[in-house]
Protein backbone atom coordinates (compact mmCIF):
# COMPACT_ATOMS: atom_id res chain seq x y z
CA UNK A 1 0.00 0.00 0.00
CA UNK A 2 0.89 3.60 -0.64
CA UNK A 3 0.23 6.84 1.34
CA UNK A 4 0.88 10.05 0.40
CA UNK A 5 0.81 12.18 3.38
CA UNK A 6 1.01 16.55 2.87
CA UNK A 7 3.51 18.06 5.25
CA UNK A 8 2.83 22.36 5.60
CA UNK A 9 6.69 24.03 5.55
CA UNK A 10 5.34 27.57 5.69
CA UNK A 11 2.52 29.92 3.84
CA UNK A 12 2.90 32.21 1.24
CA UNK A 13 0.02 35.04 -0.06
CA UNK A 14 0.05 36.92 -2.93
CA UNK A 15 -1.56 40.58 -4.24
CA UNK A 16 -5.79 39.72 -4.96
CA UNK A 17 -5.33 40.09 -8.17
CA UNK A 18 -3.94 37.40 -8.95
CA UNK A 19 -5.78 35.19 -7.73
CA UNK A 20 -9.17 36.80 -9.33
CA UNK A 21 -7.64 38.20 -12.38
CA UNK A 22 -7.46 41.91 -13.52
CA UNK A 23 -9.16 43.45 -16.04
CA UNK A 24 -6.15 45.11 -18.01
CA UNK A 25 -2.42 45.14 -17.82
CA UNK A 26 -3.07 48.93 -15.98
CA UNK A 27 -5.54 46.96 -13.61
CA UNK A 28 -2.99 44.95 -13.04
CA UNK A 29 0.11 47.42 -12.83
CA UNK A 30 -1.79 49.44 -10.51
CA UNK A 31 -2.88 46.55 -8.26
CA UNK A 32 0.70 45.27 -7.93
CA UNK A 33 1.99 48.74 -7.12
CA UNK A 34 -0.35 50.89 -5.61
CA UNK A 35 -2.81 48.73 -3.31
CA UNK A 36 -1.91 46.44 -0.23
CA UNK A 37 -4.59 43.98 -1.47
CA UNK A 38 -3.11 40.45 -0.68
CA UNK A 39 -5.00 37.34 -0.79
CA UNK A 40 -5.58 34.97 2.89
CA UNK A 41 -1.94 33.01 3.12
CA UNK A 42 -2.11 29.81 1.85
CA UNK A 43 0.08 27.23 2.86
CA UNK A 44 2.82 25.58 1.20
CA UNK A 45 3.63 22.22 1.47
CA UNK A 46 6.23 18.95 0.48
CA UNK A 47 4.80 15.49 -0.22
CA UNK A 48 5.84 12.73 1.27
CA UNK A 49 5.42 9.41 -0.11
CA UNK A 50 5.10 5.97 1.84
CA UNK A 51 6.09 3.37 -0.62
CA UNK A 52 6.80 -0.34 -0.52
CA UNK A 53 10.65 0.57 -1.77
CA UNK A 54 11.10 3.20 0.91
CA UNK A 55 9.67 6.55 1.91
CA UNK A 56 10.76 9.23 -0.59
CA UNK A 57 9.75 13.27 -0.70
CA UNK A 58 8.31 15.36 -3.42
CA UNK A 59 9.44 18.87 -3.34
CA UNK A 60 11.18 19.89 -0.36
CA UNK A 61 8.71 23.04 0.57
CA UNK A 62 10.32 26.30 1.10
CA UNK A 63 12.75 27.38 3.43
CA UNK A 64 13.68 30.22 5.39
CA UNK A 65 16.16 31.27 3.37
CA UNK A 66 13.53 32.62 1.39
CA UNK A 67 13.83 35.58 3.77
CA UNK A 68 17.58 36.07 2.45
CA UNK A 69 18.53 38.55 0.20
CA UNK A 70 19.51 36.75 -3.37
CA UNK A 71 17.24 33.57 -2.73
CA UNK A 72 14.38 35.11 -5.02
CA UNK A 73 14.27 37.36 -7.88
CA UNK A 74 14.96 41.16 -6.70
CA UNK A 75 12.51 42.08 -9.40
CA UNK A 76 10.34 45.20 -7.84
CA UNK A 77 7.55 43.58 -9.56
CA UNK A 78 8.39 40.16 -7.89
CA UNK A 79 9.15 41.38 -4.62
CA UNK A 80 5.56 43.41 -4.64
CA UNK A 81 3.96 40.34 -5.86
CA UNK A 82 4.43 37.90 -2.86
CA UNK A 83 5.13 37.38 1.16
CA UNK A 84 6.38 34.79 2.62
CA UNK A 85 5.91 33.17 6.30
CA UNK A 86 8.26 30.35 6.81
CA UNK A 87 10.01 30.08 10.03
CA UNK A 88 12.52 27.39 10.79
CA UNK A 89 10.39 24.89 12.60
CA UNK A 90 8.68 24.51 9.89
CA UNK A 91 11.25 23.34 7.33
CA UNK A 92 10.61 19.73 6.55
CA UNK A 93 13.76 18.31 8.14
CA UNK A 94 12.78 19.51 11.19
CA UNK A 95 8.80 18.64 10.64
CA UNK A 96 10.28 15.25 9.47
CA UNK A 97 12.41 14.88 12.79
CA UNK A 98 9.97 15.58 15.48
CA UNK A 99 7.62 13.55 13.42
CA UNK A 100 5.01 15.90 13.07
CA UNK A 101 2.19 13.58 11.75
CA UNK A 102 1.18 15.03 8.05
CA UNK A 103 -2.59 16.38 8.76
CA UNK A 104 -3.92 17.35 5.34
CA UNK A 105 -4.14 14.27 3.13
CA UNK A 106 -3.47 10.56 3.76
CA UNK A 107 -4.74 9.11 0.65
CA UNK A 108 -4.30 4.98 0.39
CA UNK A 109 -3.41 3.64 -3.19
CA UNK A 110 -3.57 0.46 -4.21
Amino acid sequence: MIKIHAIQTGKVRVKQFQVTGARNIFSRLRQLFFTQNWSDWHPVYCWLVEHPDGPFLIDVGEITEVHKRGYLPESIGFKSSVQYDVKREDEVDNKLKKRVKPFFMEKNCD
